[in-house]
């Protein structure tokens, strides 16, 4: 196969993943040497269905990250639910889910609101602004350090060591360097959560911290549990809403006629939010799984203690799934996409990262209505969290 993943999955993945569809067979790729990994690599899977087979089955599959690494390794999220199994997994999300629900993300509206329209007023009309600095990083930021009740001047600190753990979250850009510097930020950000678990900073009764430390006092949830997920919730709870809320203004202002659908009609926004997610989906990867024992995948064939992951930003684009699956329309339905995951592992915070998404983009319209793209963008040198780096804008009101 003639596919140089390196340069292919970082600047351009659809053709290459077109490809691989094509093709129907997985994708080997390697673990660094620097990876704590007992296993060589992972398998990707490229297709729809091949997806939904992986994402769905927790009888052939395990999560239990910590089994597969080598002694010594750094833990990082290992303990937080998403690498637990049954019924492991489900006890620990049961402790929070409910924070998480479409009901209860709805008072953030308020608090996301303010921090949009706060963060655009300090931007100049007239002036060229690279919006992912200047905006998409900081408002999601702000709303999840609120519902976790971890102090916004820990922003700063936060920001820098997640940006470590995604820098070396990919296989085809990590190196000896950037391994040992994910290792260092988990590290400093378990002592931080750990910090906010022995009451080092007051926060809210209604928050998540509040919530785990309640937990923990009555034995309910370990403290390596509740840092972990503190962890866990931090990093995904604002990497994938910032590639959110960057994507979705760079489609929209780069296809105007979508945009003047929604200028038209402003509920067409959550179908554009939906789109975004489809078409540039913030994870491109899922986090992979385990065989437990021979499996066969169309036709091909696993053992046991292989790395699985399916290829978010692949199935989404399936054309036997969607027609003109290359194509933004905000009005596309239905639209069945992965980005969130499928079965009982699917994102528990997809809600907020689809409310933070659509007021960061309805007041950045109402603010800025006569803006326009200022240049190409430029993305991330990162296969696995597709974000855009530099998003600069001409700001018009």
């Amino acid at each position: 196969m003639s596919i140089n993943l390196q340069d292919q999955f970082i600047t351009n993945p659809y053709p290459a993943y077109a490809e691989l569809r094509r093709l129907g067979q997985p994708y080997f790729i390697p673990h660094h040497p620097a990876d704590t990994n007992r296993t060589a690599g992972k398998w990707l899977l490229s297709t729809y269905d091949q997806a939904q087979s992986v994402l769905n089955d927790t009888d052939n599959f395990t999560k239990n990250n910590a089994a597969f690494r080598t002694q010594g390794a750094e833990p990082g999220f290992d303990a937080s639910m998403l690498f637990q199994d049954e019924p492991e997994h489900r006890r620990l999300r049961s402790l929070v889910e409910d924070l998480f629900r479409r009901t209860a993300i709805d008072r953030y509206k308020e608090i996301a609101s303010v921090k949009a329209r706060q963060l655009l007023a300090d931007l100049e009309p007239g002036s060229r602004v690279n919006l992912i600095d200047a905006y998409a990083e900081s408002m999601p930021l702000l709303v999840i350090t609120e519902l976790l009740g971890i102090p916004a001047s820990q922003m700063p600190l936060l920001r820098r060591l997640s940006q470590a753990i995604t820098t070396a979250s990919d296989d085809l850009t990590v190196t000896a360097e950037t391994h040992d510097a994910k290792a260092a930020a988990y590290r400093d950000l378990a002592s931080l959560m750990q910090a906010g678990m022995n009451g080092e900073w007051e926060t809210a009764e209604d928050s998540l911290l509040r919530r785990l430390q309640i937990l923990n006092r009555d034995s309910l949830l370990s403290q390596e549990h509740a840092i972990s997920m503190l962890l866990l919730l931090l990093f995904a709870g604002h990497e994938t809403s910032i590639a959110l809320i960057g994507s979705c203004l760079y489609l929209l202002f780069s296809h105007p006629e979508q945009l003047q659908l929604i200028r038209e009609n402003p509920d067409l926004l959550s179908g554009a939010i939906e789109e975004t997610l489809r078409l540039e989906s913030p994870l491109q990867r899922s986090t992979f799984r385990m065989t437990l024992r021979d499996l066969s995948i169309d036709g091909h064939q696993f053992g046991p203690g292989e790395q699985i992951s399916v290829i978010l930003g692949s199935a989404n684009r399936d054309e036997k799934v969607f027609s003109d699956p290359d194509q933004f329309m905000v009005r596309r339905f239905p639209n069945p996409h992965l980005a969130f995951g499928r079965g009982s592992y699917h994102c528990i915070g997809r809600h907020l990262s689809v409310l933070e998404a659509r007021i960061a983009v309805q007041i950045f319209l109402e603010h800025f209505p006569n803006s326009s793209l200022a240049g190409e963008p430029s993305w991330h040198r990162n296969s696995f969290v597709r974000t855009l780096q530099d998003l600069s804008f001409f700001l018009e009101a």
